[in-house]
């Protein structure tokens, strides 16, 4: 039964994954929402999903509250949202121990895996970046919130790779990369878009607070590789960064892509 429902429910789960996932309150009234509006086993199917373990719908609600109970244990014990899958996968693993063997997650919810993610640095690549930020622009209208996004490009990086290899560029690259995801939370997505391009996806940020979290990861980048030997001598990369807003830069997910383009 739980099984054939959440084929109907599917596309619209999933949806509801992608734009809500760090808001627990209305994440939880739109799950309520979409329950009474079909009649189906929404919290089940949405389990299913997650887990691929069936539930009856009142078993579900109940995991599904201590879900996000386990979460808010979890953010506070770690000073961060530790986002809907960790928790998820914390609770039925050490708190209701029903994942002996876990499959979490879906492939078809991480935008990684569902779109080829880049081998190299784990990040989604473009297709999947531009269909992150189009799905948060969706949720931003929906609810009045601003949008940013910031593009980097790693300076001479052709050069450097011819420099000190392919091997050890890749390396740099990889580290770059770390960087980036160290410098933003939870609810934000780090992409690599191009070879040597970079990009975050900054939710409910303007113009201004993308601009501070991309001066940051240019002086991290900037120290780190002053630092870092590559081939005998500092690696000395560097990246070049430009910023874009939702509403007040471009009211689309392209027009903001290019005008951050531009702003590079």
């Amino acid at each position: 039964m739980i099984r054939d429902e959440a084929g109907p429910l599917r596309e619209q789960l999933v949806q509801l994954l992608a734009e809500d996932t760090h808001n627990t309150e209305r994440l939880t009234a739109r799950l309520d929402a979409l329950a009474q509006e079909t009649g189906l086993s929404v919290h089940a199917g949405l389990l299913l999903l997650l887990t691929q373990l069936p539930f009856e719908e009142t078993e579900a609600r109940e995991h599904w509250e201590g879900i996000l109970a386990q979460r808010h244990a979890m953010s506070l014990a770690l000073g961060r949202d530790v986002g809907l899958r960790v928790a998820t996968l914390d609770y039925f693993m050490n708190v209701n121990r029903r994942l002996v063997h876990p499959t979490l997650i879906d492939l078809a919810l991480h935008p990684t895996a569902s779109a080829g993610g880049d081998v190299l640095t784990g990040l989604p690549r473009d297709r999947a970046f531009r269909a992150a930020v189009q799905g948060e622009l969706r949720r931003a209208r929906r609810y009045g919130h601003a949008v940013a996004v910031a593009l980097f490009d790693l300076d001479a990086f052709a050069a450097l790779n011819e420099r000190v290899t392919p091997l050890v560029a890749d390396r740099l690259l990889r580290e770059a990369a770390m960087l980036l995801g160290n410098k933003i939370r939870d609810i934000d997505l780090a992409a690599r878009p191009g070879e040597d391009e970079l990009a975050i996806l900054l939710p409910e940020t303007d113009r201004n607070g993308a601009f501070l979290v991309a001066e940051r990861f240019r002086r991290e980048v900037e120290s780190h590789f002053a630092r870092r030997d590559a081939a005998g001598a500092p690696a000395a990369l560097t990246v070049s960064g430009g910023v874009a807003a939702y509403p007040e830069d471009a009211a689309d997910a392209e027009a903001l892509l290019a005008r951050a383009a531009q702003a590079l």
